[in-house]
């Protein structure tokens, strides 16, 4: 009996630790990703899309901010997303001429006694980066059925992004990230790397 229980006990045990390196495997592969893709040297090969706007502070302050529009899908083919933010709903178009005025209309809010309305957000343009621009990935995120790619002008050294491409994924990203071959060849859809030594 003593012998089962501790025959028993040790099978939890390897399970647990087998467990245990899966997810930091999973966890490491994503990551790697992250850690290779980040500080990379691309060329656009398909034009990429940023919407230039100004966000209204709550306190009346304004800021200038850009937003990656670019969002490839393995099956639903290309779109154009604004990130929603204050408890507004991503907006989402598939012709990018008319995304400024979706946003306008999503971030039109009605003053406190009916006394007009606060334009939160505010396009201001549409920028495009056209195949032939090196830029330089800033920063690369894999979450639960995204990839981003944050990108910016090299040598400029901005806090922000200049424009993103996002890869959205139809189901939830496996842990061992075993989607990589398939999001990255629809990442080099749009960016080629830049080989060290490569002419230019």
């Amino acid at each position: 009996m003593a012998r089962t229980r501790r025959a028993w006990n040790a099978s939890v045990v390897a399970l647990v630790v087998a467990a245990t390196a899966v997810t930091a495997a999973g966890e490491s592969s994503q990551k790697l990703f992250e850690k290779q893709w980040t500080g990379r040297l691309v060329v656009v090969k398909r034009m990429l899309y940023s919407l230039v706007y100004n966000e209204r502070g709550r306190t009346g302050s304004v800021r200038l901010g850009r937003s990656g529009l670019i969002v490839v899908t393995p099956f639903a083919g290309t779109y154009f997303q604004f990130d929603g933010r204050r408890r507004v709903d991503d907006v989402v178009e598939q012709d990018v001429q008319k995304i400024s005025n979706a946003v306008t209309v999503a971030y039109r809010k009605d003053r406190m006694l009916g006394e007009g309305f606060v334009q939160e957000i505010e396009p201001v343009l549409v920028e495009n980066y056209d195949p032939g621009i090196e830029l330089l990935v800033k920063s690369a995120r894999v979450e639960r059925d995204v990839v981003r790619l944050e990108l910016i002008r090299p040598g400029v050294g901005e806090d922000e992004a200049m424009t993103a491409l996002t890869v959205k994924w139809p189901l939830i990203l496996s842990k061992s990230f075993s989607e990589r071959g398939n999001v990255e060849a629809l990442i080099q859809q749009y960016l080629s790397v830049v080989l060290e030594g490569s002419p230019r």
